[in-house]
């Protein structure tokens, strides 16, 4: 018979709520991802997974179904198996896939994507358990490669389900890994970023504090404190990265810039 202390039946009393029922989630299996196979589907939640050929050749995976709670629908765990040496497996990222109405952001993740229907998050552990020299240095490449941008466009889903950005710079049709700054009304969009984008050639002439743009024929250059040189336009700098105002690209380099209500920022050469 389970016995009950005195201060959790007064907890049970005074609060109503049922302490019993309140217990952390119950994985009810644990299946094996074929991860050869290119392409992992959802059994919860409508969707499949890509999975690069650098992943098949290094990672195990499998999927765990929580049986007691809708938070999340889905878990999918990536282990690196370690080529040689007495190491076991070590955790290289897990994804969470969750309702939206039922989205409950756990410690260590973060909101990866979200659609119309789903919030998926990842999960990095901040070490790995890895010995081999080899197995780390192939470990801290993928891990690198695995940027928020990379680990969503290996997000498919089904027809009517789209995703959902916020503060994403997209120029000509690519997503860029860098947001956008806002200061009052202006958006300023990082310069390096967008042109080298554009083929533009970007360079610093330290001396001048100025900043260099050159693709064919075209040729400009912006000096860190002169807004009149910069035909009204100053430079802003933030964590060594220089923005410039978005009307820049329209008055300046003629592109097409719209941005949308979740300050997205889109950028097309007419």
């Amino acid at each position: 018979m389970l016995r009950m202390g005195l201060p959790f039946l007064l907890a049970l009393l005074l609060t109503g709520k049922n302490v019993m029922s309140e217990s952390v989630n119950i994985v009810s299996s644990v299946s094996r991802l074929d991860l050869n196979s290119g392409r992992v589907l959802g059994e919860k939640a409508d969707y499949f997974l890509d999975i690069p050929t650098m992943w098949s050749g290094y990672l195990s995976g499998d999927r765990e179904l929580i049986t007691n709670s809708q938070r999340p629908l889905e878990k999918l765990n990536f282990y690196y198996m370690p080529s040689v040496g007495p190491s076991k497996p070590a955790l290289f990222l897990s994804v969470n896939i969750y309702s939206i109405y039922h989205y409950n952001l756990e410690p260590g993740h973060k909101k990866l994507v979200e659609t119309n229907r789903y919030v998926f998050t990842v999960y990095f552990p901040p070490e790995n358990t890895l010995t081999n020299k080899t197995d780390i240095a192939i470990y801290n490449s993928m891990k690198a490669d695995a940027t928020d941008e990379y680990l969503t466009e290996l997000i498919r889903l089904s027809p009517g389900d789209e995703k959902l950005y916020d503060d994403t710079i997209w120029v000509n049709g690519i997503q860029l890994d860098i947001k956008a700054i806002t200061d009052g009304s202006v958006t300023y969009l990082p310069l390096r970023a967008v042109c080298e984008r554009l083929g533009y050639s970007v360079g610093w002439l330290p001396e001048e504090e100025a900043v260099t743009m050159r693709r064919g024929d075209v040729y400009e250059i912006l000096l860190k404190d002169d807004i009149n040189a910069n035909l009204g336009f100053s430079l802003v700098f933030n964590k060594n990265i220089t923005y410039i105002s978005s009307l820049y690209f329209i008055s300046v380099l003629k592109l097409n810039v719209e941005i949308d209500e979740r300050k997205n920022v889109t950028l097309n050469e007419s």
